[in-house]
């Protein structure tokens, strides 16, 4: 554990030069990423949540959901032993899977195998995914073992909201062909140069998986404390990290849960605050939708706060649709950053 805590590290300004010590991810509790697509609508999205950390191994908690459903749920165990040196990955769950898939990876690659990209610029994998002509994605049932060899292609920066905070993580962009049994895919992907925990960032399959990691939030005293600074400074306003929706709905996510309190603690503490609960959206849809989409995740918000002991007299709400964009919209990874909730103070400017 004493190692996994020195290898804690992460970036405290965008405008600084992205190095790979500026932007390590902890492997630690309570860590939550989530990968994102397109279909011929929304943006979907997908959660995973590391739920227990130990000395021997973690455990990953899989949620899926699609348009605005919940269609699927998930564990696995994955041994820190293999997350330092295993070959093989397997992120595909089937019914009849046991928890643990012992020499596997699950999300990312192990350290080792980094370190041949780096070292070697290629490295021998196995890979559990959804069968070529398949054109299911992360979670569904159907699973083969692909086996060969990746190669390192490039290193690029990926953008990933990270704590609420854009950041370029650096990644070894890898492509290969990869075969079973005469069936062959193949596969692209830009894994996180993070020897801790190299996660899949982006990922391209011939099988028709294709997915990008838009956000990971992790418990963060640092910035804890900076949503009290922030919201107490001339600036009167913050936005929030870790609250989670349904796509395409207002229903907030038991994910959020750790933020709601967070948050509830500070404005108990500071009852003179009067807050507006502020929901944005990216422009998916038409803006009456998107406006009142907005509305309905601020009241979300506000609803989770006075249930988690704030005055109501202290709160109100107002959503504003797509109609103050902070980011692009025509990227995951910026319309991901326009969806989010904000708290403005009432102060005088």
């Amino acid at each position: 554990m004493k190692t996994l805590c020195a290898l804690v590290c992460i970036a405290l300004s965008a405008s600084l030069p992205v190095r790979a010590q500026d932007t390590a991810i902890p492997l630690t509790k309570g860590l939550v990423y989530v990968y994102s697509g397109h279909n011929d609508t929304v943006d979907w999205e997908n959660l995973i949540t590391i739920t227990e950390l130990t000395a021997a191994e973690v455990t990953f908690g899989v949620a899926w959901y699609h348009e605005g459903k919940l269609t699927g749920r998930n564990s696995r165990r994955v041994r820190l032993e293999d997350m330092a040196s295993a070959r093989r990955s397997n992120d595909i769950f089937q019914v009849g899977d046991g928890s643990i898939f012992p020499g596997s990876t699950m999300s990312n690659i192990s350290t080792l195998l980094l370190q041949e990209l780096k070292d070697k610029g290629s490295a021998a994998v196995v890979l559990g995914t959804v069968p070529a002509g398949d054109k299911g994605g992360f979670g569904l049932s159907g699973r083969k073992f692909y086996r060969g060899e990746i190669k390192r292609v490039a290193s690029e920066p990926i953008s990933v909201l990270v704590n609420g905070v854009k950041r370029a993580l650096p990644s070894i962009h890898t492509r290969g062909v990869l075969e079973v049994g005469g069936d062959q895919i193949n596969v692209e992907d830009w894994w996180f140069d993070n020897p801790a925990f190299p996660l899949n960032l982006r990922v391209t399959q011939t099988n028709g998986r294709q997915s990008q990691i838009i956000r990971i939030d992790y418990p963060d005293a640092k910035v804890e404390a900076a949503l009290k600074t922030t919201l107490a400074s001339p600036a009167c306003r913050a936005e929030l990290h870790g609250i989670y929706f349904n796509t395409g709905s207002a229903f907030l996510l038991p994910q959020s849960d750790a933020t709601v309190q967070q948050v509830a603690a500070l404005l108990k503490a500071n009852a003179g605050w009067k807050i507006t609960v502020e929901g944005h959206t990216d422009n998916i849809g038409t803006a009456a939708a998107n406006l009142d989409l907005s509305q309905r995740r601020a009241e979300a918000v506000r609803a989770a706060l006075v249930s988690a002991g704030v005055s109501p007299s202290q709160l109100s709400v107002k959503g504003f649709g797509l109609s103050k964009p902070i980011d692009s919209n025509a990227t995951l990874e910026g319309r991901a950053r326009n969806r989010r909730v904000e708290l403005a103070r009432a102060c005088a400017k």
